[in-house]
């Protein structure tokens, strides 16, 4: 029996997997590691991708290429936390494909510790 499944992991990077297929991403900015508002940002936008596309893993990993893509324009905006929640969700209401296809095509750095 197989399901149609895809499991996330936001721990160094964040990691997309369904069993067959894998995708690595990193954090858009240092803040979006263990910001908890982008945590229920990632869990919406990937529910709500599934409407789009039924292929979870596809799903998933256009969601979090969309957050962190955002999370990377609030981060170049923001002067602290506060700040970055607000262009956070700017950029998400704003953010264009050609934003996504830079933040895909750019250098995979890992936040600072």
């Amino acid at each position: 029996l197989r399901f149609n499944t895809t499991t996330v992991s936001c721990d160094r990077d964040i990691f997309i997997t369904d069993g067959v297929r894998n995708a690595e991403l990193a954090y858009g900015a240092p803040l979006a590691r263990n910001f908890r508002m982008l945590s229920s940002a990632r869990s919406a936008l990937c529910t709500a991708m599934v409407v789009l596309e039924r292929d979870t893993f596809t799903a998933a990993t256009a969601a979090l290429a969309i957050t962190e893509t955002a999370a990377s324009v609030a981060a170049d905006k923001a002067d602290g936390p506060g700040s970055f929640s607000i262009s956070f969700l700017d950029a998400l209401s704003f953010i264009n494909e050609n934003e996504i296809a830079a933040y895909l095509q750019g250098p995979a750095t890992r936040p600072e510790d």
